[in-house]
């Protein structure tokens, strides 16, 4: 059985154009969601606070964190309530 690295595997993947921009755009939503875990965390609040503090269910804060996509605004009501605020940037493309 042939043993192919991660690393190797994504590396090959991502040559492809239109593979390398799902990739990003799911990392992006990953990383986002990350982000809103580790600051509900942080401020010692569980999914069911939080989302009670900005109107939404437990569910919706869960879809965030788990990197589904919500609307903009969503994002912002959540972000919001740990005292966050949302900012999108573009980028040009390397």
């Amino acid at each position: 059985m042939t043993t192919i690295l991660f690393d190797d595997y994504l590396n090959d993947r991502l040559k492809d154009l239109q593979e390398r921009q799902l990739f990003e755009a799911a990392s992006v939503k990953f990383d986002v969601g990350y982000q809103l875990y580790q600051a509900r965390q942080t401020a010692d609040l569980s999914r069911q606070q939080l989302a009670q503090k900005v109107g939404l269910t437990a569910d919706v804060i869960g879809q965030i964190e788990q990197g589904n996509e919500v609307p903009l605004r969503t994002l912002q009501r959540a972000a919001g309530g740990l005292g966050l605020k949302v900012t999108v940037s573009l980028e040009p493309r390397p």
